[in-house]
Formats: C-alpha cells, structure tokens, sequence
C-alpha cells in the first residue's frame, strides 16, 4: 500500500521532521538535566560547607560549656587541601568523595591548636542521585510522549502532500481531469502547493483543448485544397520522371521547364514568373530549397537539354556528414 510504503520510508518528510522534534526534545532535556544537576551541586556544596562550619563552632561551645574535649585533630588525618587553606586563612573547608562515604572537613586553628569536624554528606549525594535520576526518568517518559504525538501530528500533513503527489504522477500520465480536491483555501503551504497543481492542471487541459481545436480547424481548412491536389494529380498525363542514382535524386518533366528567372535567381516566394496568376512555382520550390538546407543536400535546377523540361536534381550528403548551412548553386 502506498501509505504503509510511505511510513517505511525512512528518508521521507514524516521520519525527518520526527527525527528533528526528538532531537530538539532530547537536547533540551539533556540541557536542563546538566542545569538541575549543577545548580543542585553547587548549592549542595555551600549548604554542606556552612553545615560543616555551624558544627564545628557547636562542637566548641558545648566543649567550653560542658568540658568536654574540644574536637582537636591530627593534621596526618586531614587533607592535604584543607590543611594548605588553614595555613593561608586559619580555617577552611572541603568536600572529601569518600570512601567509605563523603564528608564535607571544616577546620581551624586557634589558641595553636588545630580543631576539626567532619559533617557526614551521604544523605545529600543520595538526594541529589535520586533527583539525576528521576530527570533521566521523566525526560524518558517525555520523548516517549512527544515522539507519538509528533508522529500523528505530521501525518496528517505528510498524507496531504502524498495527495498532491499522487495527482501531479496523474497529471504527468495524462489525466488531466485529476485534482487534489483541496481546495484554494487553507493558508497553509501545502494548500497554496496544491492550488498551483490544479492550476497548472487546469491550464494544460485548456491550452491542449485550444491546440486540438486548432488542429480540427486547420485539417478542415487543408481538406478541400488536398482533395483538389490530389485530383489534380491524378488528371496529369504520364512522364510526373524519378531517377536514383547514389545519393542523388533526379525528378524531371517534359514541360516548358522553369522560368529563365528562377534559374537565374532561384526559387522566391509567391514569384510566378508570369504576368498571370495561376502559373509559376509559388511557395513549394522555396519550401523545398529550405527543407534542404536543413538537411545539409544540395537542391539545384535547370531545364533539360533534349526537350527543355523542368530538372530538379538532390543530392543528399553523405552517412555522417555534419549538416552545414551552405548557399547552394542552381547548376547542377
């Protein structure tokens, strides 16, 4: 079926602008995922940050007020980040990944001695996982939404231009009665598309209707003066001679032979060579002498020698020759 062909053709309209819509809907989603993601590390990192440094500051006051042991460190167990910070600023603060889980460090050093607290960070890598994770899912769910819709969306425009298709392959084989039916309303590309086919439709059949009335009128117009010929013809004593030689084509008659005029000159149009009309050659020898020009013979007249009938003589050119456009001479 046309349609199920359609569908499988990966190349066509309807597969690209899907392709397109997915690729754009993938993009976005991919670039508000980074975004969420980013943005939610970053706020993560200074809410764990100012975390770690409210409890380092607890743990001293409620040392001072207690007298409980102040959270003093060793400096081999620190990082050595967060060590360099507390010798340039005297406190300082780092994000350690783990294992066994991440931990943001906050330390000091005061009255020369180094205090330090490490604030536990699992539940948030957890709530910002979770978060990555349903961005991914419902980016998913999107696309598996979007790509359907965008599926139907397209195919009532797609089935609209295999219609105009389907009517211009009609037109092309000759039915020049086929249409789209859409109408020259719409607004729309494809409807405008449309009305150009038929418009073209309808043009082609009034302008072949036009030629086949004028080629009735000129067959009608022909028909009496070729019956005339023809009877004309057939009325003519014998002698109307053909001779084949080679190339060469000789036709002669036993007649007055032609005009001193046209062998001086050649044939001319509507020259009769007479003071009265109805005598002469008319438009036919010119006829002829162009029709061989076009063809690359040569087409010369003279009057016989014996009896001083009409000879015209051809003399065709030879298989291969390149046709010329050449004066010709009236001797042959």
């Amino acid at each position: 079926m046309p349609i199920v062909r359609a569908l499988l053709n990966l190349r066509s309209l309807h597969w690209k602008i899907i392709l397109l819509v997915s690729t754009a809907c993938a993009a976005m989603a991919l670039t508000v995922g980074v975004l969420v993601h980013e943005s939610t590390l970053r706020r993560s990192m200074h809410e764990g940050a100012v975390k770690a440094v409210e409890q380092l500051d607890r743990a001293q006051q409620d040392a001072r007020r207690t007298g409980r042991p102040e959270p003093l460190a060793d400096p081999a167990e620190l990082p050595d980040a967060l060590l360099r910070q507390v010798e340039r600023h005297g406190q300082g603060t780092y994000y350690e990944d783990g294992p066994p889980a991440p931990v943001y460090w906050a330390a000091e050093q005061k009255d020369g001695q180094l205090h330090a607290l490490r604030t536990d960070m699992t539940a948030d890598l957890l709530t910002r996982q979770a978060l990555d994770r349903h961005l991914w899912k419902y980016s998913l769910v999107t696309l598996a939404v979007v790509i359907p819709a965008t599926a139907l969306a397209t195919e009532l425009p797609a089935r609209r231009l295999r219609r105009v298709a389907r009517t211009a392959r009609r037109i092309t084989a000759g039915d020049l009665q086929a249409r789209t039916g859409m109408g020259r309303r719409g607004g729309d590309e494809i409807t405008e598309i449309a009305a150009t086919v038929d418009a073209m439709a309808d043009s082609l059949r009034d302008r072949l209707a036009g030629e086949q009335r004028f080629t009735a009128d000129v067959a009608h117009e022909l028909r009496t003066p070729l019956m005339g010929l023809v009877t004309s013809a057939g009325l003519l004593p014998e002698g109307v001679e053909v001779g084949v030689s080679g190339l060469t084509i000789t036709v002669r008659d036993h007649g007055p032979g032609f005009p001193p005029d046209l062998l001086a000159h050649g044939p001319q149009r509507f020259r009769t060579g007479a003071e009265q009309r109805g005598r002469g050659h008319g438009l036919g020898l010119t006829i002829a002498e162009g029709q061989a020009k076009v063809i690359g013979a040569r087409l010369g007249f003279r009057n016989h020698p014996d009896d001083g009938g009409a000879v015209a003589q051809v003399r065709l050119p030879p298989e291969g020759t390149t046709v010329e456009q050449r004066p010709l001479n009236n001797d042959c």
